[in-house]
């Protein structure tokens, strides 16, 4: 109820809001979306201030509202979902929901909060991944309001959404993150990748292409590739660690596969990354 004041609190005149509650039963404060007035505020407050656990967690239903209203292009719909408990009502297959949740969410960003030991880290972690947000567990002796709160300080000002590398003078392959996040103030973006050079230095733009508000935004910055390079050694190892996480996470959210494993532990011997598969001896 607090983290929900705290979300409420960060509106500004401009934002509409939608108040899912999920127990035993789903309700909502309001059909519809409700602008942020000061009045509408007041009364979701009220609401919030009458809200009682009645013991069971309908995550599905609660998923599938917050999914059904529509938003209009320029706008970036944000999907804040706190739980502190398992699905035991409706649907409780973590992989239906989650699938459900992927495909009904369309536009809308997926920011998953687990508060307590008593969650499913699978699911929320899937529910994140497919929405393009991101997952934060609070344990009880946290404060979850500071954690909303973080998240609330930087939705606020979204700079560019949909971004993509647009082109470049050089094939660009193995880049991660595979899908690039929503960028906004106050952030910065780091892309590692690899290229494949010819037999002479390239040079020429590359392009990033992204959308603010309903404008379709480009950039253009100047970039030598070269084909031989022993400045910057760092970033070889860089590259390997941002490659070996992200095939950790498919690992960890859609199953072992030999084939992740056998090039997690490749990348990790060549580039003397620790996981799970490997381990170096530090004198």
């Amino acid at each position: 109820q607090d983290a929900l004041r705290q979300l409420l609190g960060s509106l500004s005149a401009r934002d509409r809001f939608h108040l899912v509650a999920f127990s035993n039963r789903v309700s909502t404060y309001r059909n519809d979306w409700t602008e942020a007035t000061a009045q509408e505020l007041a009364g979701a407050r009220r609401w919030i201030d009458g809200l009682v656990a009645t013991g069971g967690t309908n995550i599905s239903g609660a998923l599938a509202e917050a999914s059904r209203l529509d938003s209009p292009e320029g706008r970036l719909p944000i999907v804040v979902f706190l739980t502190d408990g398992l699905p035991t009502v409706d649907e409780t297959n973590p992989e239906v929901i989650a699938a459900r949740a992927g495909r009904d969410r369309e536009r809308a960003r997926v920011f998953t909060f687990g508060v307590g030991f008593d969650v499913n880290t699978y699911l929320l972690d899937r529910l994140s991944n497919a929405g393009r947000g991101a997952t934060e567990y609070v344990t009880p002796e946290q404060d979850v309001e500071e954690a909303v709160a973080r998240l609330a300080a930087k939705v606020q000002h979204p700079v560019l959404t949909d971004i993509t590398i647009d082109g470049a003078p050089v094939e660009l392959v193995e880049i991660y993150p595979g899908e690039l996040p929503d960028l906004f103030a106050g952030e910065e973006l780091i892309v590692l990748g690899r290229y494949r050079a010819r037999n002479d230095d390239a040079r020429g733009d590359v392009r990033i292409r992204g959308t603010r508000g309903r404008t379709v935004e480009r950039f253009a910055n100047a970039v030598v590739f070269p084909e031989h390079s022993n400045a910057h050694d760092y970033l070889p190892r860089l590259w390997a660690t941002r490659k070996v996480g992200e095939l950790m996470q498919q690992i960890r959210l859609n199953g072992m596969n030999q084939e992740l494993v056998d090039e997690v532990r490749e990348t990790a011997l060549r580039y003397g990354i620790l996981t799970e598969w490997t381990s170096h001896l530090v004198v």
